[in-house]
């Protein structure tokens, strides 16, 4: 093992600990909170989605149903 080796192993060993610190870093943000939240338990509520999507873009991208038509049953997602 060459000292070329060593350096190379010790540059990209220092590289993915600082990616690391930088992802975990901008996950806790104060205004990234619910959607790391969101990530963590999979849901994310109504009033947290109109806060932090763009205005009107990310309710059309996701919508929300209130009813489930006739005949699917929500648990299994298969028509009856």
């Amino acid at each position: 093992m060459t000292w070329h080796d060593v350096l190379l192993h010790g540059l990209a060993g220092v590289g993915l600990i600082a990616l690391l610190l930088v992802h975990v870093y901008f996950g806790l943000r104060p205004e990234k909170t619910p959607i790391t939240k969101s990530m963590i338990f999979g849901w994310m509520g109504r009033d947290s989605i109109s806060r932090n999507m763009i205005r009107g873009a990310g309710l059309r991208r996701f919508p929300v149903h209130r009813r489930q038509p006739k005949g699917v049953d929500h648990k299994l997602k298969r028509c009856r």
